[in-house]
């Protein structure tokens, strides 16, 4: 296995439009197994169950400790008593298995479509669980000013209020596409901690997903004074 593989994660029923963007957030950082889910008279694992359980077992046979193995068993999916089976017994082992219930602690609930409303939040929820779970990463610089540039790009438009606000597709258009999905959604987890931002469920008609604005403007220009200039 590879330097990066003292540290593995099978992520079983994930949707195949996710698995790049899982791969690409957690590259360098753990080995990344999909078992990957369809919808074919209801919704599936892809893998017949003695392949699936095989992928697991390659991941654990290598493995130098199980306590650096994370199973995440998404309840999208009818998952086989056999693979059911070996994730239990990587459990025993001291592997993490986490077993989310669908509409429960920010997974989102289960879908009668794979829309992209569904796989966005599923997507949300994965790297916020996975990355609680992995050891802790400083915050890059670039993140720091990718959150300046979403900040001017509100004040700039001014987006001061729940009355003139952004939706969530423009927040980061073109802003910190070098930092994957996870890397922008830290910025606007970041960004919503701090207070320096605040959002609401989009109620416009038609509307989906989130619309962001700037929720304090004297703390955001004392953090990035270069965005006076812009008010």
């Amino acid at each position: 296995m590879s330097p990066e593989a003292d540290t593995a994660i099978v992520i079983v029923g994930l949707p195949q439009s996710l698995r790049p963007l899982i791969e690409r957030e957690f590259k360098g950082r753990a080995i990344i197994r999909c078992i990957l889910m369809r919808r074919d008279g209801g919704f599936r694992l892809e893998l017949p169950p003695a392949r699936a359980r095989g992928l697991i077992d390659d991941v654990t046979d290598g493995m130098n400790s199980f306590d650096q193995l994370l199973i995440v068993e998404l309840p999208y999916a009818r998952v086989p008593p056999e693979v059911c089976a070996t994730t239990h017994a990587a459990e025993g082992l001291g592997g993490k298995v986490m077993r989310p219930k669908p509409g429960a602690g920010g997974w989102p609930s289960r879908p009668t479509r794979l829309d992209k409303d569904f796989q966005d939040e599923l997507l949300r929820a994965i790297c916020s669980a996975v990355a609680a779970w992995l050891p802790e990463e400083s915050t890059p610089d670039c993140e720091t000013e990718v959150c300046f540039e979403v900040l001017r790009g509100l004040v700039t438009h001014s987006k001061m209020g729940p009355n003139n606000h952004s939706h969530e597709d423009d927040l980061l258009r073109s802003r910190g596409l070098d930092l994957g999905p996870g890397g922008r959604r830290r910025v606007v987890d970041r960004l919503l901690a701090e207070g320096l931002i605040a959002r609401k469920k989009n109620n416009s008609a038609g509307g989906t997903g989130w619309v962001y604005w700037v929720a304090d403007v004297h703390r955001a220009c004392e953090l990035f004074p270069q965005l006076r200039q812009y008010l």
